[in-house]
Order: structure tokens, then C-alpha cells, then sequence
């Protein structure tokens, strides 16, 4: 005898459970949007009044960390091309001449191609131009007072201060301080005012500011005259 597992629900039960077709199409099916990849985005949540919710992206991909080695290599290779160029000062002939002075920029803060033009070591001592020592003063102390109150063809005198508001140096060079110090030549003859100039603001860098060159600095003439 075969049992059959059979199980039929009663007629009430069949006509509650009887729904026809028609009452699914009446419902609506939500469509959840998607990202541009096909990613289903999360429904949006309700805006609370004055509120300003914005979408935030993430990323997986972090950009790369400069070494100090890749920075250094990156320098070296400057060096090169600036020195293949032919449009550095004469004094510099090699590569690693060229990489020492742009490391000392660097390491003030100044871009290397600056660095290049700009600044020359003698004998060890690093020189710029008194131009260059002053804008570079101005950018590292801001609130510092470097106020060439006199500039002639006898005297320079500067008034100076770490800070506008602490008490005013003066510092004053003259024809005859350089005529003491043997300078002479045909810069000294031609332009007396733009020496003592230079040689006013590189004493005031060397005196009050020597924190910003890293040491000691000289003007460019100062270093020629060493040689």
C-alpha cells in the first residue's frame, strides 16, 4: 500500500491565500539608486532644516611619501641639468659644487636655482649678495624692523630691531671705516654708496641676525676681497 503525503487546506484558508496577480501590480517596487560602478547607494537620509549635508568621497589610494633620499636625489639631478646649462656662475664647475651650494640653500629655504645665482662659498664661507641677506630677513622675521634710515656716498646707517616693538639699534658705516679697513678698488671708486651699503647690511645680518643664515654670512664683495 503506497501512503500518499498529501495535505489539502481548507476551502476558507484557500480563498484568504487566493491573491490575485493584479494586487502585485498595484505595488510599487522601490528602485534603490547606484553609484557609477553599480554599487547600491544606501537610501538618502531626510534633510534637517538649515542643515548642509554633503557627500563625502573616500579613496583607498594615498599619494606617495617623499624620503629625504628621494629628496636628495631629486636635488642631484637639478645640479646636474642646472650645470649642463652653462647659465651658472663660473665658479661653479662641478656637480657637487653645485649640490653643496643648493643643499645650504636649501637647507635656508631658498629654491635651489636661487641658491645657485645667488650665493657663493669661498674658502668655506657662504656669501650673497646684501640685496638678498635683506629681502631674506624680511621673509624669515616679518615683524622685524631693517630700516635704512641714511644712504650715501659717506655714510649708511641702519636702524634695526628683531621686533618693531623692542628698542632701535643703529648701525653706521662710513667712507672712513672703509678707507681704515684697506678697501679699495673700482667698485669702492665707481659706486662708494652701494658699498657701504652692503657692507651696513652684512654687519647688521652678522650681528643680529646671524640665527636666520644658519652662522656667519658675508657679503659677495667681502668674499672677494678674502680671496
Amino acid at each position: 500500500m503506497t501512503l500518499k503525503n498529501e495535505f489539502k487546506a481548507p476551502k476558507e484558508v484557500e480563498e484568504r491565500l487566493n491573491i490575485k496577480e493584479s494586487t502585485f501590480d498595484m505595488i510599487e517596487t522601490p528602485v534603490m539608486p547606484t553609484s557609477t560602478v553599480g554599487h547600491i547607494l544606501p537610501p538618502e537620509s531626510p534633510k534637517l532644516p538649515g542643515a548642509n549635508i554633503q557627500a563625502i568621497h573616500t579613496t583607498n589610494s594615498f599619494p606617495p611619501i617623499s624620503t629625504e633620499s628621494d629628496q636628495l636625489n631629486t636635488l642631484w639631478k637639478q645640479c646636474k641639468i642646472f650645470l649642463e646649462s652653462g647659465l651658472l656662475p663660473e665658479m661653479i664647475k662641478t656637480p657637487a659644487q653645485a649640490f653643496t651650494i643648493a643643499s645650504y640653500g636649501k637647507a635656508l629655504g631658498i629654491e635651489p636655482i636661487i641658491a645657485l645665482k645667488e650665493v657663493y662659498v669661498v674658502k668655506g664661507k657662504p656669501s650673497m649678495s646684501a640685496t638678498l641677506m635683506k629681502a631674506f630677513v624680511h621673509k624669515k622675521l616679518p615683524n622685524a624692523l631693517f630700516h635704512i634710515k641714511t644712504s650715501n656716498e659717506k655714510e649708511c646707517e641702519i636702524e634695526v630691531a628683531r621686533d618693531k616693538s623692542l628698542a632701535i639699534t643703529p648701525y653706521r658705516f662710513t667712507i672712513e671705516d672703509a678707507v681704515r679697513a684697506g678697501l679699495r678698488g673700482d667698485n669702492w671708486t665707481k659706486y662708494p654708496r652701494a658699498m657701504l651699503r652692503s657692507r651696513c647690511i652684512t654687519e647688521v645680518c652678522r650681528a643680529e641676525f646671524s640665527d636666520c643664515f644658519l652662522g656667519s654670512i658675508y657679503d659677495e664683495n667681502e668674499i672677494k676681497e678674502i680671496e
